[in-house]
Parts: C-alpha cells; structure tokens; sequence
C-alpha cells in the first residue's frame, strides 16, 4: 500500500480547496471554480470529471470524488441517479454502467471502501452548481441494485491545520439514519434556493431588491405538508423583510398573484421605512418567473390561506 501516503496528502490537498470553494461560494460552487482544480506537489490536478461521474486521480485506485448533476434543459435523464432517501441511512449512488459492474470507476469506489478513504460528494443544486458534501465515505456495495452505499462523514481541521482528519459519524445506526437525513434536508433546500432565485431572476418578488445576500427561498406550503415539496411553483423568491412577514400570515399573494397586507398590517402607520416596504405594496403585482409552470400554484396559494384561517 506505498500509494496510500501519497493518496492522503493529495486527499488533504483537493478537501483544503472545496473547502475553500465553500467559504466563497456556500452550497452553490459553480462548474468553472470546480474544474480549475487543486495544486498539489506544484501541479494542477481535478477535482471531478466533467465527462464522469466517478473520479479517481491518474495512479491512484480509489476514487477522489463522486458527482451529480441535474439533467440539461431539454435533457430528462442523467447517467449518475442518486436517491437520497429520507427513511434510510444510505445515500445511493449509481454505478457506472458502461463497461460492466467492474469497471474501472466503480473498483474505484470499491478500493475507496476497502480502505474506508473520504470522498467528495458534488450534488448538482442548478445546471453547472454545485453543493460540495466532504467527506463522505462509500459504506456499502449494493451489487443488486448497482449502486453503492454512501454515507457522510465529519471533518475534523481547525482552521490553522495544514491537514485534514477524517472520521466516519458513530456507527450506531440511529445516528447514521440522522446524519443522512440531515443531509438530504439541506442539499435538496439549496438546490430548491437555487431554482427559485433562478426563476425569478435574482429578485424578491414582492419588491425587486436584487442583492442575493438579502434573498431567500419562502416555501407556500411548509415541508411538514404533503404537498409541501421543495419545488419552484411551491415557492417565492423573498427579501428578508418580506419572507419574515409572510411566514408569519402579515403578508399574503391572491390566486391572480396580488400582495395582500393583512389588516392588522393595513392598520399601521410606522413612518417612511414600513409605508415603501408594506403600505404601498397592497394590492401590486408579484415580480413572476419568465416560465409559466415556474409561477406560484394557485392551488398551493388557496391551500396555504385555508391553513391560516
């Protein structure tokens, strides 16, 4: 196993720039900052494949980081399907199916899981972005269902470290359950963050600020509904302002998308400030998404008022 120091410190290298990537970009890296890669030893070396899912490091047999991506427009389908299943403690990942099940990738992963060696997870939240789950560790080698079983795992480096340790979460399987469905939770509300200031243009739809540090993702209908799914039609794009209000019912939208101020909010007067933010708002247009099947469902507006009262 000469190759496994090599492999660490490498390991260590690439962890040190996602995490980096992080800082800057949060759960949203794009493509571009992903495939300029990481210097180790004095040269540039990938982080992902552009081509594949599944990416091992030239001279290394295991697998350095894993990928997934959501499909092209006018694409429905892509070749690395992952299930994040919230009654469960694995993530699946798809293997490789070109080549066979022992392909070169997916002894990849196997060699990764032999030596119980930490990954990256890139989780497409928008066409070309990415979330960046690190580390995660390949569990399970699911031959029947030619996936692979993943699990996430924590990151232990202070920030003065110039390396970075691994270990996996406790093994009890309650905590494993907890931590993958801890993660599920996140990387499908940033990818729902994503699509919606996406489809509204990077503006909150009630009074157009266009700063992203200031917008947020307000769900119609809450996670806990049935119907209450981290979809573009299920949401609005919202200032801070706006969102606080409309999560507390201050703040409505009609089926025909006009803001509708509750009337203890109509009721108010507090100065210049609260009459450009709620009083001359009433009774206004929503800023909507280009696409149609992007607007707020009237259905989930009317369902969302009858839960209020």
């Amino acid at each position: 196993m000469d190759w496994l120091p090599r492999d660490t410190a490498l390991r260590a290298a690439a962890f040190a720039e996602v995490v980096r990537l992080q800082r800057l970009y949060a759960d949203a890296i794009p493509w571009s900052a992903i495939a300029q890669g990481f210097v180790f030893e004095g040269k540039a070396h990938p982080l992902s494949s552009k081509a594949e899912g599944i990416y091992a490091p030239a001279g290394h047999p295991a697998a350095l980081s894993i990928k997934t991506t959501v499909p092209r427009k006018n694409r429905d389908t892509n070749p690395y399907v992952d299930e994040l299943r919230s009654d469960e403690r694995l993530m699946r990942y798809a293997y490789k199916e070109k080549g066979g099940s022992d392909n070169a990738a997916n002894r990849s992963l196997r060699a990764a899981q032999a030596h119980q060696l930490p990954l990256i997870y890139f989780w497409g939240v928008a066409e070309a972005r990415y979330a960046a789950l690190l580390p995660v560790y390949v569990e399970a080698d699911l031959a029947d269902e030619w996936a692979f079983g993943i699990v996430p795992g924590e990151l232990l480096a202070t920030a003065h470290s110039g390396t970075h340790v691994h270990a996996l979460f406790e093994s009890r399987a309650p905590d494993r359950r907890y931590a993958a469905r801890e993660v599920r939770v996140r990387l499908h509300q940033q990818a729902f963050r994503v699509q919606v200031l996406d489809a509204y243009e990077h503006h909150c739809a009630m009074c157009s600020i266009k700063f992203d540090e200031f917008l947020e993702a307000a769900h119609i209908l809450p996670d806990k509904h049935e119907r209450g799914a981290p979809v573009v039609n299920n949401g609005l794009a919202l200032c801070t302002l706006h969102h606080g209000a409309f999560d507390r019912h201050l703040i409505d939208v009609s089926d025909d998308y006009r803001i509708v101020l509750h009337p203890e909010l109509a009721r108010r007067r507090d100065g210049n400030i609260f009459q450009a933010a709620f009083l001359e708002r009433d009774g206004q247009l929503l800023h909507l998404p280009r696409r149609v099947e992007h607007h707020p469902s009237p259905v989930f507006l009317r369902e969302r008022r009858r839960l209020a009262g």
